[in-house]
């Protein structure tokens, strides 16, 4: 995507906690909408009012996906499972693709004018615009493999290790290149009144190689969210 266009009043997040906002984006301008005073009729809408229910019903088939165990699983009891908000949440902000380019105003009735350029996790986008085919296995309509931990219970100062054997970068001999996606979200309680530090349930998620023997690989430790340490805020 080389030119974004966000709505005018969504492209400055809340910044007071540091914390990232919003999680994720989707499409919510210039929408193709029914018209409510004529049958058959369309016409272009923008705003958060298309975007939140996108969002909704991606949530909706998430779980409808996990209910009816879609999930390609070797259980002994089967691949159905209920999930929790959580793991619903995972799944979306997993799938979301960073939008790269410049911001725009999208309302026809504004001037149009360049806002900014946006990168990978900042406060106008978050994770990125959500897109369930690239976080969901779909046999023949996607090669993905997807690890599911669903109401995994983390004691505190625990650490809980997940091994994965994956090759990230472009396959030998193939035009098919493998993308690792890690994703952990919790349910946590409402911070205190003007906190500076929000959260209540601080888990922090590190990915690093190994070698052969279970050792942790020299300076190959990734911490989430582009940072080049632990984040405390999200």
């Amino acid at each position: 995507v080389n030119a974004i266009a966000l709505i005018y009043f969504d492209f400055l997040s809340y910044k007071i906690t540091g914390r990232m906002k919003p999680d994720l984006v989707a499409p919510g301008a210039s929408v193709l909408v029914p018209y409510a005073h004529e049958y058959g009729k369309t016409v272009q809408e923008s705003g958060t009012s298309f975007s939140t229910p996108t969002v909704a019903g991606l949530g909706a088939l998430v779980r409808q996906y996990f209910e009816e165990g879609k999930l390609p699983c070797n259980w002994s009891n089967g691949c159905k499972l209920d999930p929790s908000g959580s793991l619903v949440k995972a799944v979306l902000m997993n799938s979301a693709t960073s939008l790269k380019g410049e911001v725009q105003v999208s309302e026809a009735y504004l001037e149009k004018k360049l806002l900014g350029k946006v990168s990978e996790y900042d406060s106008n986008q978050g994770m990125g615009l959500v897109q369930l085919d690239s976080s969901l296995p779909l046999p023949g309509k996607n090669r993905i493999k997807a690890i599911v931990k669903n109401n995994k219970q983390i004691k505190d100062q625990e650490i809980q290790d997940i091994y994965i054997r994956a090759t990230p970068g472009k396959c030998a001999n193939t035009s098919y290149k493998h993308e690792l996606r890690v994703t952990l979200a919790w349910y946590d309680l409402p911070g205190a009144n003007s906190c500076a530090k929000c959260l209540v349930n601080d888990l922090d998620l590190v990915i690093h190689s190994v070698t052969a023997n279970g050792g942790v690989k020299p300076n190959s430790k990734q911490y989430p969210n582009g940072l080049n340490t632990k984040d405390n805020r999200n």
